[in-house]
């Protein structure tokens, strides 16, 4: 009987022993903010840097290489109609721009498809276009010319165009567009001055 006493006192302080270790393991572990639970440095290098949004007007150069004479160009970002169109234009993009020769300006819409544009007179070689602009708040009739089968409508009034472009905000442009009515494209003009500034240097 003394012999199956001290056994049974032998394992109870045994087990007492391991729920003791037990509870200093587990309040180890789960205490408050240890400092198990925070990033390694390596996770933390691992955080991508965001990129740079990109600007809404940039500037290039086009050199002719035969001549060697230099053009510079401020353009804004390629913007969609406000509302797609259909076939085969529904991948249609513009952008605005003004260029300089070292003797001249002029500010100009490009497109990825030349426009067929309706509400136009038939000249020598081009077309004077009748659209709609809207500078900020200000809508203004004006006078596009389009070279036939080109790209890009240019203004008949640069100078007015490129002090309003240096000016504003955003720029709407109402087009006549063939099979489509009226087509309107939106463009960003923040940045556009400081671009078209640049673009001078870059002409000189």
């Amino acid at each position: 009987m003394k012999e199956y006493e001290h056994t049974w006192r032998h394992m109870a302080s045994a087990a007492v022993v391991g729920l003791v270790i037990l509870l200093a393991v587990g309040s180890t572990d789960s205490g408050g903010g240890g400092s198990s639970s925070k990033p390694s440095s390596s996770s933390r290098e691992s955080i991508p840097t965001p990129a740079k949004p990109r600007p809404a007007w940039s500037t290039q150069v086009s050199v002719d290489e035969m001549t060697g004479k230099k053009q510079a160009y401020a353009t804004s970002v390629r913007v969609p109609p406000t509302k797609r169109m259909d076939f085969p234009y529904a991948d249609v993009e513009a952008w605005m721009g003004v260029g300089c020769d070292g003797s001249s300006e002029w500010a100009y819409f490009g497109f990825s498809t030349s426009p067929n544009i309706t509400n136009a007179d038939t000249e020598d070689g081009y077309n004077v276009i009748s659209a709609r602009i809207k500078w900020d708040n200000s809508i203004q009739n004006t006078r596009l010319i389009q070279e036939w089968g080109a790209k890009s409508i240019h203004f008949s009034d640069g100078a007015s165009a490129i002090a309003k472009i240096a000016g504003s905000s955003t720029v709407m442009l109402e087009l006549s567009w063939h099979g489509e009515g009226r087509v309107n494209f939106q463009f960003p003009l923040k940045g556009s001055s400081a671009a078209i500034q640049e673009m001078r240097e870059k002409c000189k």
